[in-house]
C-alpha cells in the first residue's frame, strides 16, 4: 500500500470525513421509534487505553482519546461516528515505526438492552485508520487503510442528559505495519 504525504493525508481526511458526515445526514432525520427516549442525540468525549494485539512491543497500555456523536434511529438502535486517537508510547516499534499514533473514523450501528440500572450493547461498523510514526531513517511516515470494528458498550445514567459511559472495541484493518487493535474507553456522554 502507497504512503501518502501529509497533504495527500489532509486530502484524503476531509474527503472522508465529508462522506461520513453525508451518511450521518442521511439518518438524522429521528424515525418514530425515537420519540420513546428521552433524546436523540448523543455526543460523548472519551479517555482510555489501547493498543496493537499483533506486536508485543506496543501492548495495550497506550493513551487514547476520543469523540462520539451518535443519532438515536429507532427504539434502542444508535448510529454514530467516533473518532479516536491512540498515541503510542515514546520508543515503541509498532511493526516498523516507532513513536506512532493511530486515528481512526468509525461509523457502525449499536443495539442496546435495557438492564436493571444501566444499559448494555453491542456495535459493528466500518472504519479509516490512520498510522504514522517515524521509519529506521528517523523520517516522518504514514500508512492508511480501511477496516472493521466490532465492541460492547454500557451506559450508566447520571440523569437525564448525562451518562456514564464505557465501551471495549477491537479493529481488524488492511494495514501491513500492524493490523489489529483494541481499545477500552470510559467518559461521558451528553444527550439532547
Amino acid at each position: 500500500m502507497p504512503f501518502l504525504t501529509s497533504g495527500e493525508t489532509i486530502v484524503k481526511a476531509t474527503r472522508t470525513f465529508a462522506i461520513s458526515a453525508a451518511l450521518l445526514l442521511g439518518v438524522l432525520v429521528p424515525s418514530p421509534g425515537a420519540a420513546q427516549d428521552h433524546y436523540t442525540y448523543t455526543i460523548s468525549a472519551l479517555g482510555g487505553f489501547g493498543g496493537s494485539l499483533g506486536d508485543d512491543d506496543a501492548g495495550l497500555g497506550n493513551r487514547t482519546l476520543g469523540l462520539g456523536l451518535s443519532l438515536l434511529r429507532e427504539d434502542r438502535v444508535h448510529i454514530g461516528l467516533r473518532l479516536v486517537e491512540i498515541e503510542f508510547d515514546e520508543g515503541v516499534m509498532l511493526g516498523r515505526l516507532t513513536d506512532a499514533s493511530l486515528r481512526y473514523l468509525t461509523a457502525g450501528g449499536e443495539y442496546r438492552f435495557l438492564e436493571s440500572y444501566y444499559e448494555s450493547g453491542l456495535f459493528i461498523g466500518v472504519g479509516l485508520y490512520d498510522l504514522e510514526g517515524f521509519d529506521a531513517e528517523a523520517q516522518l511516515d504514514s500508512e492508511s487503510g480501511v477496516g472493521i470494528v466490532l465492541g460492547v458498550t454500557g451506559e450508566f445514567e447520571i440523569n437525564r442528559r448525562f451518562g456514564f459511559v464505557v465501551e471495549f472495541m477491537g479493529h481488524l484493518t488492511s494495514m501491513e505495519d500492524s493490523n489489529v487493535f483494541a481499545s477500552g474507553h470510559a467518559g461521558i456522554a451528553v444527550h439532547f
